[in-house]
C-alpha cells in the first residue's frame, strides 16, 4: 500500500524550477506507522517489526526534513527483525531562553520517548542520524550510554556546532523562512545535484512541511552545536560515518573533523550522492547500513 507518512505530503507534487509537476515520491505506508505526538510534544512514526525481535533503529532527521526523508532508506533496507522510529522535530519548539543547548532538548525528547515506548525492552537501538540529525543521534546514543548498540551518521554536522560567516548565516536564514515550492527545488537540487526526481520530490515536500519559527530555530541548534562536541565523543558503541560528494560536509572534512573523535569508528563513502545520500542513493545506503548491522548482530 502506498501513502502519506508523517504530513510529508509525498503523494502530492511539487513545481520544479522549470515550472513543470513532478510526481512525488511514492512511499510505502507499511515503513512507518502514522504520525503520533509524544508526551514532550515530539513527533514520531513508528512501526514495530513483526518478525523475531533484534532492535529498534530511531531516525533523526537533519535541516527542514521530517520523517519522509527516511522511507527510501526503509524501504531499501527491509530490515527484517528491527523496528523503525522516525522522530520529527518540526513539532517540537525548543526553549531558546533556556541553558540547555537546542540539540540537547531535542536529543532529550527522543530519550524520553525510548522511555514511552518502552524501546529499551525490545533489543538493540541502533541511532540513525543526518546532518543536523547527527548532532542529535550522538545526544541520545550518549544519553544511551551501555544500551546504545550503535550510531550511523549520513553526512553530520559537527556536535560542537558550524559557525557561518554573516553572508552565509544570511543565506539560511533566508532558506528557513523560503516557502516557495520552485526555489527550495532549485536550492535542494544544488545539494543534491544526482537525485532522481522522486528523491527531490521527498526532499522538498519535508522541507516545505518545516514551520518557519522551527526552521529558524534549527539553524540556530546546528550552527551552534554542543559543548560535548569539543573533545573526543563520550560514545564507546560502534559508528558508522557515511560520507558522499556533498560540497558542505566533504568526504575530508568529516574523516578529520568528526570521525577523529569516535574510538570505534568504520566509514563508508557514496560516489555521486550530495547532502542526503540516504535518500538519493538508498540502496547503496541500505547495503552499508546492513553491513553495519550484521557486525552489530556477531556482537551481540
Amino acid at each position: 500500500m502506498r501513502g502519506t507518512l508523517g504530513g510529508d505530503n509525498l503523494g502530492g507534487s511539487i513545481v520544479t524550477s522549470n515550472d513543470r509537476a513532478a510526481s512525488a515520491a511514492p512511499a510505502q505506508a507499511e515503513a512507518f506507522a502514522p504520525l503520533q505526538t509524544a508526551r514532550t510534544g515530539l513527533g514520531y512514526a513508528y512501526q514495530p517489526t513483526s518478525s523475531d525481535p533484534k532492535g529498534v533503529l530511531i531516525f533523526a532527521h537533519g535541516f527542514m526534513d521530517g520523517p519522509g526523508s527516511w522511507v527510501p532508506l526503509a524501504d531499501a533496507l527491509g530490515a527484517d527483525g528491527w523496528g523503525l522510529l522516525a522522530a520529527d522535530q518540526t513539532t517540537l519548539r525548543a526553549d531558546e531562553a533556556s541553558d540547555t543547548p537546542i540539540v540537547e532538548q531535542v536529543a532529550a525528547a527522543i530519550l524520553d520517548l525510548v522511555e514511552e515506548l518502552d524501546l529499551r525492552a525490545v533489543g538493540q537501538l541502533v541511532i540513525v542520524g543526518q546532518s543536523m540529525g547527527g548532532q542529535i543521534a550522538e545526544l541520545v546514543a550518549r544519553g544511551l550510554g551501555a544500551d546504545c548498540a550503535g550510531l550511523i551518521l549520513f553526512c553530520p554536522a559537527p556536535l560542537a556546532g558550524y559557525p557561518l560567516s554573516d553572508e552565509m548565516a544570511a543565506i539560511f536564514d533566508k532558506r528557513a523562512r523560503d516557502r516557495d515550492p520552485a526555489s527550495v527545488y532549485q536550492g535542494r537540487r544544488r545539494l543534491a545535484p544526482e537525485a532522481s526526481e522522486d528523491a527531490m520530490a521527498v526532499l522538498v515536500a519535508t522541507c516545505l512541511r518545516t514551520p518557519v519559527d522551527v526552521a529558524l530555530q534549527q539553524v540556530v541548534a546546528w550552527t551552534t552545536g554542543h559543548p560535548a562536541g569539543a573533545g573526543p565523543s563520550d560514545v564507546t558503541a560502534p559508528v558508522l560515518l557515511v560520507s558522499s560528494d556533498d560540497t558542505f560536509f566533504t568526504q575530508t572534512y568529516l574523516r578529520d573533523e568528526i570521525g577523529t573523535r569516535f574510538g570505534d569508528l568504520r566509514m563508508a563513502h557514496i560516489q555521486g550522492a550530495g547532502h542526503w545520500p540516504h535518500t538519493e542513493k538508498p540502496q547503496e545506503a541500505a547495503q552499508h547500513v546492513a553491513g553495519f548491522l550484521s557486525v552489530l548482530g556477531d556482537r551481540a
